[in-house]
């Protein structure tokens, strides 16, 4: 494929067929279903370090305990309106619950991390992780959709020359994958140990199905 023009790693199994399973399977369909609304889907919240939790711990008072508690709480505020502000289409949540979906589905997903000219990041949304392609030297990621290239950065490595295109400030793309003993670029879903039993059950629904 055209992938294999930019240096990239293949992936150990086929993420179209893996998807495809997630689709047509309706067990998997709704064990990932469950997984992802267990992982991600109730919601997100703040905690505090350990070293805020010791400091409130020292208070000298009432007062100041309380004014520190206030002020935490207006932190966290804070920081789930600037989250929510960083896609006008998906809140945070659904933009995690598309990136573990994936994870689940193909053993990866994707966080896109877009950024202002001033570097603050100004955008965080989610890339479909079949059309993604690790490149061999760790460098970034590349995707083809459409006959369109795109690079990505690793995510924080802002000063990375865009090595394919001649985007220079390319996004960046944060990866969780399944992790794998026989593979270090990606991840294998679960699924791939159920494989078998998945393709058979197929098989029998379009037997019948013929007959």
């Amino acid at each position: 494929t055209a992938y294999g023009l930019f240096d990239v790693v293949i992936p150990p199994y086929n993420l179209d067929e893996l998807a495809y399973f997630y689709e047509n399977s309706f067990a998997n369909h709704a064990a990932i279903g469950a997984k992802v609304s267990n992982i991600v889907g109730l919601g997100y919240g703040f905690e505090m370090a350990d070293m805020t939790i010791a400091r409130l711990e020292e208070a000298p008072n009432e007062d100041s305990l309380m004014r520190a508690q206030r002020k935490i709480q207006r932190a966290k505020a804070a920081l789930t309106d600037w989250l929510e502000s960083l896609n006008d289409e998906d809140t945070f949540t659904h933009v995690l619950e598309k990136v573990y979906t994936d994870v689940e589905t193909v053993g990866n997903g994707y966080i896109e991390i877009g950024r202002k000219v001033n570097g603050e990041i100004g955008y965080i949304g989610h890339i479909p992780a079949t059309t993604i392609r690790v490149r061999r030297m760790r460098d970034g990621y590349i995707q083809i959709v459409n006959q369109k290239i795109v690079y990505f950065r690793n995510f924080q490595e802002t000063r990375n020359i865009n090595p394919v295109t001649n985007d220079p400030r390319p996004n960046e793309l944060i990866h969780i994958k399944k992790y794998s003993p026989k593979n270090s670029y990606y991840g294998v879903p679960d699924t791939v140990a159920a494989a078998t039993s998945m393709v058979g059950n197929e098989l029998a629904g379009n037997y019948r199905d013929w007959e």
